[in-house]
């Protein structure tokens, strides 16, 4: 069970999450009285390793870019790299990411990478490819001259078996999508769960309100 969740367009975090000790650490390294990067934190690692996140989806690379345009643009630059590069912040989107994801959700992360470097190699891969040998040249004068010759050879044959690979990749990641969609159904958070941060109604003495999409 996740213990930093989103509803009604707030993410916020549980009673049980602020005893986990990457937490403790990282809320009390924010000094501030709002505590307004401990916010911005648990907003950062919610949206980057949550297996709901609306951009769990994307590679690592295009996650963060997608996430710093369309939920982090109001911070200046030197502000979100601070935010996302800050050592406790790091120990607790690590540590979040090991007690959340199930193993069949760190298959499905794990697939989504080797898909995504296979990718890369299939586009780095030419129609044609340059050959270098040496030869040896019989010469007028009867010598023999060794010299080196350089020709282009098709390369098509190596394409079409990588494109056949990922094409049966592509089959396998749809499976293990299938299974990670009904997983995901028939485990949803149950919404009774206690929160922190969110209801001034609580009886709990943390109340304080962490608004996310409306920054």
């Amino acid at each position: 069970m996740s213990y930093i969740v989103s509803q009604d367009g707030k993410i916020s975090i549980t009673e049980e999450g602020m005893l986990v000790p990457s937490i403790q650490e990282l809320y009390a390294s924010d000094q501030g009285k709002k505590k307004t990067f401990f916010k911005e934190a648990i907003k950062y690692i919610y949206l980057f390793s949550d297996p709901y996140s609306p951009y769990i989806n994307y590679v690592e690379s295009d996650r963060l870019f997608n996430m710093r345009k369309e939920q982090f643009l109001y911070l200046d630059d030197n502000v979100f790299e601070e935010l996302i590069s800050n050592k406790h912040v790091v120990v607790a989107l690590e540590d979040y990411k090991d007690k959340n994801y199930d193993l069949l959700l760190r298959s499905w992360e794990g697939v989504k990478i080797k898909v995504d470097n296979f990718l890369k190699h299939l586009n780095t891969l030419e129609m044609e490819i340059e050959i270098t040998e040496k030869v040896v040249v019989d010469m007028e004068d009867g010598s023999k001259k060794p010299m080196k010759i350089k020709y282009k050879k098709s390369n098509h044959e190596e394409y079409w078996k990588a494109l056949k690979t990922y094409n049966e990749v592509l089959k396998f990641v749809k499976a293990v999508e299938i299974d990670v969609s009904k997983e995901q159904k028939e485990n949803k958070r149950g919404k009774s769960k206690r929160r922190l941060f969110e209801s001034e109604k609580s009886q709990h003495t943390a109340t304080t309100e962490i608004e996310i999409l409306d920054e």
